[in-house]
């Protein structure tokens, strides 16, 4: 069984070998020396990956300070592509929310209302298709670039006191 293995491996080395040879030029050089070219090649993939901080809204007072007011926070995603990719950015309605409303679950089935936006004057809602999502561009490199989420929980809610959180997915297309 050894020697059936080696004579295939021989042969088989031979034949890569003599296949090689036909398809790179051979030079010589000088007696006892030949050259030839052989050829490098990759195959870039176009990737991105993406991280988030926490939206921490923090305490909301429905009784006082939130009683008309809304209140508001930040988080971040940041997406690091293949140079050149182009990027948009989605952020489903969450495990809680409905059609257009994203809205935190408290412990006895309470929901507190939130919205995520791209802007600081929380005029254009972040959606959850490629075509309201965010339009982060080209990536100019594969650095790491911060997109900033401007969120906001309705100020004048009558809610339950507790514990209010909602998990939302990011998506970035490319």
């Amino acid at each position: 069984m050894k020697r059936v293995s080696l004579v295939t491996s021989t042969l088989l080395l031979a034949s890569f070998t003599s296949a090689s040879l036909i398809r790179s030029t051979s030079r010589v050089l000088a007696q006892g020396q030949a050259s030839t070219d052989m050829l490098a090649n990759a195959t870039v993939m176009r990737k991105c990956v993406v991280t988030t901080t926490p939206m921490d809204f923090g305490r909301y007072d429905p009784a006082a300070a939130n009683a008309t007011a809304p209140l508001d926070a930040q988080a971040t995603i940041i997406v690091a592509c293949t140079k050149g990719a182009l990027v948009n950015i989605s952020i489903d309605n969450g495990t809680s929310g409905t059609s257009g409303v994203r809205r935190m679950i408290g412990g006895a089935s309470s929901y507190l209302t939130y919205e995520l936006f791209q802007d600081i004057a929380h005029a254009m809602r972040w959606g959850s298709t490629a075509d309201d999502g965010y339009p982060g561009g080209v990536a100019p490199s594969r650095d790491p670039r911060p997109f900033i989420v401007y969120g906001r929980v309705t100020g004048g809610q009558d809610v339950a006191e507790g514990a209010y959180q909602d998990t939302v997915v990011v998506t970035v297309n490319f």
